[in-house]
């Protein structure tokens, strides 16, 4: 069993109480789990994936069930996982996060995406290989949907333009717009 695999189980451990379905929902979940798990090298069905257009993917991820949406964040293409990180379910987005393809750069697009899931911003901030860059906290703290406590974590980090664009923005929480403002304040007071 490879390390997507384990994860794959770790994450459906994770998620088993908190699943909403009937029993057999569940039953029919866990048993798809497993079934990834012991084929997940079954390449045909990502190659079909692949060659779709961005309306036909969306349109056919639309209409799967969340087993099948579980093995195509897991193993699926580029096109799939940037669909499916804004998946209602849990489980969903951490096996896109768990993608052993997700590069950097596909995290640093969630993260400028404003309709990425507050859960999945939270997840990035607190992920120390993701954050190490510059542009990923840039990209971070001006997403208006990640959490006020998770960018206060890297104002302090910010070049002073940085600094003066969120402190006038007005698509930020005020408290971060604030936050920016006296941070200014004390850096122009500081001798230079």
């Amino acid at each position: 069993m490879g390390e997507s695999e384990d994860k794959l189980l770790e994450i459906w451990e994770k998620h088993r109480t908190t699943f909403e379905g009937s029993t057999e929902d569940i039953e029919r979940v866990e048993q798809a789990v497993k079934s990834i798990v012991a084929s997940p090298s079954s390449s045909s069905g990502q190659k079909e994936v692949e060659e779709k257009s961005e309306t036909d993917l969306r349109r056919e991820i639309d209409n799967m069930g969340i087993p099948e949406k579980i093995k195509l964040a897991m193993f699926g293409p580029k096109a799939a996982r940037m669909i499916l990180i804004s998946d209602k379910n849990r489980m969903v987005q951490d096996c896109v996060l768990q993608n052993p393809r997700l590069s950097i750069a596909e995290v640093e697009e969630f993260a400028l995406n404003p309709n990425t899931p507050e859960q999945v911003l939270r997840i990035i901030t607190n992920n120390r290989d993701w954050v190490k860059t510059q542009s990923m906290k840039r990209a971070l703290l001006f997403n208006p949907k990640t959490p006020v406590d998770s960018s206060l974590k890297f104002l302090k980090l910010m070049p002073t333009n940085d600094l003066r664009r969120i402190a006038r923005s007005k698509n930020l929480p005020q408290v971060l717009a604030s936050s920016a403002q006296r941070l200014l304040t004390v850096r122009s007071k500081k001798p230079t």
